[in-house]
């Protein structure tokens, strides 16, 4: 038992390992797929360093998530058995202390840091896996001599190195893992894949925990809540302090965030302008599977057959997008992309873009061109209410009813804070539901508790607009 703890303690590392890959670090593994894509062509081996075409390798596998955390979980075991190996070749006596097992535990926690790099879990394994060739022919034949401990003091020296080891592993995991991370990329991933329910899970408890306001959070969940149908009733929940940029993600030069801006302009039908935010993204971060898998799509709706294949071609040459590549090319001849369409201009005119700032006025100009847009209505009108630009807001309050049976309350709300103004609201009145809780909120208002005011009417435009607006309490004047 003695002489072989070494592999009962590899085998509860990667019991550890994998279980770690499968749940609080599943992030990490799609984040670092979604980034990097293994081609299996000349060009691609040149393109590369040894150490990014090695990592690209290793990190195609993470496809399917469980066979990813087997692949990670087998790497940093076998790098504790390697360095064991190596350990014991150049002592000549026993592990005791356990300390072959810090390298791996330190990958491990090196790991879980989303902007930590997998190439040195690669290299890792290289360069020990190379030491541990002449390590074997001179442990070859020769005994690993044990220390003199026997009975309980063996037991308590073990016990002793492996419960110091595991806290100090434990407590560095902490220190590395963030929550927000998780989240983040969680939420990211459940818009990919239209998982709407999981995207507002991970984004309000993102949100629950809040310490600073993150505008990409609040980008998703909204995202998501439209998606849901539940946007107007719920925009609120989460009072959005950044205003406006928590309905779209802005261009502020940062390449990092290119990715993101793609989500809601395909959604409106902005196709190429989608397609714009894709490309900056390809320059950042190479010809990964959803870029590729996004221009080609996009290529189609805009009925450019060869370019759209060219994107096709390079996702074939891939070890697991080939059968994406297969579904994505039965739909070029047809033009046509399940769940996707692209905005069509009635009248000729001139290429009209999209704001990379603020998109809010492209939102009035899509839904003059397409005024059963509803999500571009929706979005517009929040847009409105979140820049204090009540008047514009009114202006476009009649479509309502062309999209709902009755009056959302927050459009309600905002009604009334307009009537109150003195302005022309066009013949509309808030109704008396509104009235009489206003004058709760009032009343309420007056006593100076702001906590038992938000408790109550936190999720209200009255309270964003006079206590969470970044643009301050007044109203808009255009």
């Amino acid at each position: 038992m003695r002489k072989s703890l070494h592999y009962l303690l590899a085998l509860v590392l990667f019991g550890v390992f994998f279980a770690s890959y499968t749940d609080l670090l599943s992030h990490v593994l799609y984040y670092n797929e979604q980034h990097q894509l293994f081609l299996y062509t000349a060009d691609y081996y040149h393109s590369q360093t040894l150490t990014g075409w090695l990592t690209a390798f290793v990190v195609q596998f993470f496809y399917y998530p469980l066979l990813g955390a087997a692949v990670m979980s087998a790497l940093l075991t076998s790098v504790y058995l390697m360095s064991w190996r190596i350990l014991t070749a150049l002592t000549r006596r026993e592990d005791i202390l356990r300390l072959s097992l810090i390298p791996s535990l330190a990958l491990w926690v090196w790991t879980a840091g989303l902007s930590h790099t997998l190439s040195v879990v690669v290299w890792a394994f290289i360069v020990l896996a190379v030491l541990s060739v002449p390590a074997c022919f001179l442990a070859k034949g020769k005994t690993i001599r044990q220390f003199q401990l026997k009975g309980w003091k063996y037991v308590a020296v073990s016990i002793v190195s492996l419960v110091v080891i595991s806290l100090a592993s434990g407590y560095s995991f902490l220190r590395t893992f963030s929550m927000s991370e998780f989240r983040m990329i969680k939420a990211q991933q459940a818009i990919d894949r239209h998982n709407w329910d999981e995207a507002l899970h991970h984004t309000e408890r993102y949100l629950d925990n809040q310490r600073q306001p993150n505008p990409l959070i609040f980008y998703f969940h909204n995202i998501a809540l439209y998606n849901k149908g539940e946007l107007l009733d719920r925009l609120f929940d989460y009072q959005p302090v950044v205003g406006i940029n928590a309905l779209y993600f802005p261009w502020q030069s940062r390449t990092r965030e290119t990715e993101y801006g793609h989500y809601l302009l395909e959604q409106l039908g902005r196709i190429n302008d989608a397609q714009h935010w894709e490309f900056e993204a390809m320059v950042v971060w190479g010809e990964t599977a959803p870029r590729l898998i996004n221009l080609a799509r996009y290529n189609i709706i805009n009925r450019r057959k060869t370019i759209a294949r060219k994107y096709i071609a390079r996702l074939r040459q891939s070890l697991f997008y080939k059968d994406e590549a297969d579904r994505l090319e039965a739909c070029v001849e047809s033009g046509q992309i399940e769940g996707l369409r692209a905005f069509s201009i009635k009248e000729s005119e001139k290429a009209n873009f999209v704001n990379i700032l603020n998109i809010g006025p492209n939102l009035q100009y899509v839904l003059t061109q397409d005024p059963h847009n509803r999500m571009a209505y929706e979005f517009l009108m929040c847009d409105l209410l979140l820049s204090n630009n009540l008047s514009r807001f009114v202006e476009n309050l009649p479509l309502a009813s062309s999209f709902y049976k009755q009056m959302p309350r927050i459009f309600d709300e905002a009604l009334l804070v307009y009537q109150l103004g003195g302005n022309d609201t066009k013949g509309l009145q808030p109704g008396s539901d509104t009235q009489n809780r206003f004058q709760q909120y009032a009343q309420l208002a007056q006593t100076g508790n702001i906590a038992a005011l938000q408790a109550e009417f936190g999720n209200t435009y009255w309270f964003y607009l006079n206590y969470v607006s970044p643009y301050g309490n007044r109203l808009k004047k255009e």
